[in-house]
């Protein structure tokens, strides 16, 4: 119950205080305390005024107080985290069931936490950007969704499983088993092939295992033409034009004096031109280098077309080091055969993407994870 001479939450209330960890989660992996109380106060209209807690250890009280609904960890430091548990709502002063949350990106970043992936990565010998939580997140995610596509997730009441990619001492499967039990209660195990837990949970799943995804191997063809969608990188995505690109605009000759002061999107729109003559001379460069092998495009899997593509590296700078990544798909244009291009991706991003499909070789690429920026 909530401590004596704190107010009550409501129902609406609990909803938004949801909704605001598993975006904190979405966006930083977790949903820190200190950084939850910030942005509470950005949310004053639906009743979270800071007199609802007044202080750091109040917020930890308030939340403490409805166990039902939300979870803090990492007790023992001083940077604790929340996440959502149990799978009930108020309904007035009553308690009823709420459908359980079968959503897998809800399900990764509430219940897979950093520490949990570290053991998982020991426990597999798994290295090449894994040690990274995002990249081991986003590797977990993608393969669910692979998996999803391919019919090859094992489902059973709320229960699923499926191949990870991962395989322990090279040879034996690493399956992923997540979901509730009848109870309700959170299930999340990796289990090896050859060991006894996987050997009940496939006579639970009907005597099925789980298959490892596919991913077609494709040629790069460095004949093919580029057909770059210049409204959809350069207007639509500033925010992944590289600051150094947006300097160099800035403090060109010819634009007007105030330009200092102008916004990233003002700048793009001066440079517009320039961009993309920039861009055009860049997917030249690129193409020739590709096409002596000093460069190397990295396949990946787009989720949202379900198509294999294409990363190739972009210097968009002044030195020679990459600093962008462009995506191409192989598409046909009057009747024609060629690669769209048809969006951008820093560095760190474009890693993720290729993570997937195993380690990632590309020099212009491979360590791209390390980057904290």
């Amino acid at each position: 119950m909530p401590i004596i001479g704190m107010k009550k939450l409501n129902g609406h209330q609990i909803d938004v205080l949801r909704r605001a960890i598993l975006f904190l989660v979405a966006r930083d992996g977790k949903a820190r305390l200190v950084i939850l109380a910030s942005h509470l106060l950005t949310l004053d209209e639906n009743g979270f005024k800071s007199g609802y807690w007044c202080g750091y250890r109040k917020l930890h009280l308030m939340i403490e107080a409805y166990p039902e609904f939300f979870e803090i960890y990492d007790a023992d430091t001083t940077d604790m985290s929340v996440r959502i548990v149990g799978n009930q709502g108020r309904v007035g002063n009553q308690y009823a069931k709420q459908p359980i949350d079968m959503n897998f990106d809800h399900f990764v970043y509430n219940y897979i936490t950093s520490e949990f992936a570290d053991e998982i990565r020991r426990e597999y010998n798994l290295s090449d950007g894994m040690e990274d939580y995002c990249v081991f997140c986003n590797f977990l995610r993608y393969t669910y969704y692979k998996a999803e596509k391919e019919g090859k997730v094992l489902e059973h009441g709320n229960l699923r499983m499926f191949h990870t990619g991962w395989f322990h001492d090279n040879t034996d499967d690493v399956y992923m088993l997540w979901g509730y039990d009848e109870a309700g209660k959170v299930q999340v195990y990796f289990i090896r092939r050859s060991g006894k837990d996987a050997r009940d949970l496939i006579r639970l799943f009907g005597k099925r295992v789980p298959i490892l995804v596919e991913f077609p191997l494709l040629q790069f063809e460095t004949n093919l033409h580029i057909e770059p969608e210049y409204g959809h990188i350069i207007d639509e995505h500033v925010d992944r034009i590289p600051e150094e690109t947006i300097e160099m605009i800035r403090h060109s000759i010819g634009l007007q004096d105030n330009v200092e002061n102008q916004s990233t999107q003002e700048i793009v729109r001066l440079g517009r031109n320039f961009l993309r003559r920039l861009l055009d001379g860049c997917i030249t460069d690129t193409r020739k280098r590709l096409a002596n092998r000093s460069d190397e495009a990295v396949l990946f899997w787009n989720r949202t077309t379900n198509k294999m593509c294409w990363l190739i590296p972009l210097r968009l700078g002044i030195t020679e080091k990459v600093n962008l990544t462009l995506v191409v798909e192989p598409s046909v244009l009057n009747g024609e055969p060629t690669y769209r291009a048809h969006t951008i991706l820093p560095l760190r991003e474009a890693f993720k993407c290729a993570r997937l499909l195993g380690p990632v070789k590309a020099e212009w690429l491979k360590d791209a994870w390390k980057d904290n920026n």
